[in-house]
């Protein structure tokens, strides 16, 4: 469909696990590498006028695009764009009949530097440097670049026009005027590094990197699709393991999106779900590789963690919640593959997310993780973090119950699969009177903190206003920083309310806890995919694995999901009254919903 640049609203991705680039239609707004735990160096903006109108396309089975460009109507030319196989490069071909003007813009990279070629040897050769200080990942409220995740040495950003003319124009500006050529970015950890490219690109054919571009996506491709499911779903399975592939760096962690230069354990639980249901083993295997490396040099795993460059995001209660996704993780693997051989390299892992789940524990439930995307995005309130969590609570109840029935592949002692029975049971036995209110599923329970359930201190949101840091419980259990914990303000109204909202139980419901059999129906019949305000992006795809797996009618919901899909084939973080909000072409909704499509009894109709 021709759009215009305000028209358009979609992103996709340009990636090889080294060097991405996200774009929303002509533009690329982001560009950095030469890993993906790296600042936005730059921003490449095209310059074309009131008058241009675009289409786009993906070819199928690669992540190669081809933008046909429009100037008042007429045709204009064409824009190839893909990561290279292998190299931290981002090519751009152009093929106008006229010139057009581009716009590259630093953003980490303090300036742009023309390279001497009488020195160097290479003609038109700009380069940046991106100091060690510079964040690849904020998060405080008011972008206080303190709090920000900083590189450990400078990287290195090069930009060569072949074929084309370039003015610099400011320091951090390049203005490039080209009809027939190619631009490349590039990236390296050190300047001999990005001169080494800089060589490459002079001499290789873009033709060359095409092909072998072309080569390596449409093998990836192949491979997953041997177990993949045909037919009227198989354009969505090649739109979503392209938007996942694209975003999986090469130590194997997936980035939860533009805004976030990190994998995020939960959001990575949704990605594997849905490269094991593609078939993608691969690259299922590779993601909980990633998890076992990052315990194994660190000790711990956390809410979100840097790709390939130290970085932890601490939340809320980490010990809860995304610890149980991470043991389901190699649990679900395992049953999908075939292959157990993880459990053995991840059994400390393993190990050590029950220990931090048994140590929360209180009166048979877990508490909330602060992260989670209901929470994150207003859903549920920040004060029922200290209260038990019926998503944690299960999450944990099916790892338990998982661990035993794998005991043996998992090397269990008579103590471990000992504990693991004991919690299991003590949630059994408590879960009706934890979570079962006046006939109907809570999703929290105040009785967590009053069971003793208030830890110390925990990382995260401050509640007394003051941004993300260390907190600490003032005399209502309300956390907040150390200058305001002798200034409490009063218990809040929402301190003791119970919730009742579908996010948290679709999600415990989603991964299967035997826990929820008897209430399924009641949840089902309180849920509806017409229902309008904000919703997780995940949350009909949810429902619909919940009404498949109770073999309900679902054509209904399958639409929706489907409609849902932007114009890349990808869902986003949320949506408020069906319209997309939040970050675009996520990889957690959208491995999830690609999951429950495919497994849905109505999908093969």
């Amino acid at each position: 469909m021709r759009k215009t640049p305000e028209e358009n609203k979609t992103v996709h991705c340009l990636g090889n696990g080294r060097a991405c680039a996200y774009a929303r239609g002509l533009d690329l707004f982001q560009l950095f590498g030469p890993d993906y735990s790296a600042p936005n160096a730059a921003q490449l903006l095209f310059e074309g006028g009131e008058n241009i109108a675009f289409e786009s396309e993906r070819i199928p089975e690669t992540a190669v695009w081809h933008h046909r460009v429009f100037d008042a109507g007429q045709p204009l030319g064409d824009i190839t764009e893909f990561a290279a196989a292998a190299e931290p490069i981002i090519l751009r071909e152009i093929r106008f009949s006229r010139p057009a003007r581009f716009r590259l813009d630093a953003d980490a990279a303090a300036g742009f530097y023309r390279a001497p070629a009488e020195t160097l040897g290479i003609p038109d050769f700009y380069f940046g440097e991106i100091p060690e200080d510079s964040p690849f990942y904020i998060y405080s409220f008011d972008r206080d670049r303190r709090r920000g995740f900083v590189r450990g040495r400078p990287l290195y950003f090069g930009f060569l026009a072949v074929g084309g003319a370039v003015l610099q124009s400011a320091k951090t500006r390049l203005e490039i005027e080209i009809a027939d050529g190619a631009l490349a970015l590039f990236f390296s950890d050190s300047f001999a590094g990005l001169v080494e490219l800089a060589q490459q690109i002079r001499q290789t054919p873009f033709e060359a990197f095409l092909r072998v571009a072309l080569c390596f996506w449409t093998a990836a491709s192949a491979e997953r699709k041997q177990t993949t499911a045909a037919g009227a779903l198989s354009k969505m399975c090649d739109d979503i393991f392209v938007l996942i592939k694209t975003q999986q760096s090469r130590s194997g962690g997936v980035l939860a999106g533009y805004p976030y230069h990190l994998a995020y354990l939960r959001d990575n639980y949704g990605v594997h779900r849905g490269l094991l249901a593609m078939g993608a083993f691969t690259e299922a295997r590779s993601l909980l590789k990633f998890y076992i490396g990052v315990f194994e040099k660190y000790g711990a795993v956390h809410n979100a963690q840097g790709t390939d460059a130290f970085a932890f995001h601490i939340h809320e209660c980490d010990q809860s919640e995304i610890t149980g996704y991470l043991i389901l993780m190699f649990l679900e693997y395992a049953r999908a593959t075939g292959d157990d051989s993880l459990f053995k390299r991840g059994k400390a892992l393993l190990l050590w997310c029950v220990q931090q789940q048994h140590g929360v524990m209180r009166r048979g439930m877990l508490p909330f993780n602060g992260d989670e995307t209901y929470i994150a995005g207003g859903i549920l309130t920040r004060e029922v973090i200290s209260h038990g969590s019926m998503e944690a609570t299960l999450l944990y109840h099916s790892a338990c119950r998982g661990l035993l029935d794998a005991a043996g592949a998992v090397g269990l002692s008579p103590e471990q699969a000992a504990l693991l029975r004991d919690d299991a049971g003590a949630i059994e036995s408590s879960f009706a009177e934890n979570f079962f209110i006046g006939g109907r599923l809570a999703c929290n329970s105040p009785d967590y903190c009053k069971a003793g359930g208030l830890l110390p201190f925990r990382h995260g949101v401050r509640l007394c206003g003051h941004g993300l840091g260390l907190s600490f419980p003032d005399r209502f259990g309300r956390y907040v920083c150390p200058d305001c914990v002798d200034k409490a303000a009063g218990e809040a109204p929402e301190a003791n309310r119970r919730y009742f909202i579908p996010s948290p139980l679709l999600m415990a419901a989603y991964t299967g806890s035997p826990l929820l059999a008897p209430y399924l129906g009641e949840l089902a019949g309180r849920l509806h995919p017409e229902n309008g305000g904000k919703i997780t992006g995940y949350d009909p795809g949810l429902l619909l694995s919940l009404l498949k797996s109770r073999s309900e009618p679902a054509a209904e919901l399958e639409r929706l999901l489907l409609d849902l899909r932007d114009d890349a084939g990808a869902w986003s973080e949320y949506y408020v009254d069906r319209r997309p909000s939040g970050t675009m072409y996520r990889p957690w909704e959208s491995g999830l919903n690609c999951e429950a499509l495919l497994l849905s009894p109505e999908a093969s109709r």
